[in-house]
């Protein structure tokens, strides 16, 4: 999903969702056992990555599942310089050991609903 409010509510639905929008990584495991993995600027912001004094960084995560049960086992989180840099890092993380520690990471602000962005005020 794009937006972090529609990926909420496949919430026991689907193991792991998939969102964006908000250009900033995060991941919490939902109330009904679902993943919600939100991802940065894959894109490095497109065109906004040039407007900034400092360049935005690309980041992105690799999922690994376990061949046998399909469940989530890590995953690595990613972060590339932005334009012009030579930058690399990676995160390993374990999902056993998120699930047992939470606040390893910020659980996700979803975004405004666009009737609820653009409703005057």
């Amino acid at each position: 999903m794009h937006n972090p409010v529609g990926a909420r509510e496949l919430d026991g639905v689907a193991p792991v969702v998939l969102c964006g929008h908000m250009h900033a990584r995060a991941r919490e495991v939902l109330p009904g056992g679902s993943w919600l993995f939100q991802q940065g600027s894959t894109g490095a912001s497109g065109i906004n990555a040039l407007r900034n004094e400092d360049p935005t960084p690309i980041t992105l995560t690799v999922l690994y599942f376990d061949d046998r049960t399909g469940e989530l086992e890590a995953w690595d989180d990613i972060t590339l310089g932005g334009l012009g840099l030579t930058s690399a890092e990676i995160e390993r993380h374990l999902a056993a050991r998120f699930v047992e520690d939470p606040g390893e990471a910020p659980s996700i602000t979803p975004a405004p609903s666009r009737s609820t962005a653009e409703s005057p005020g």
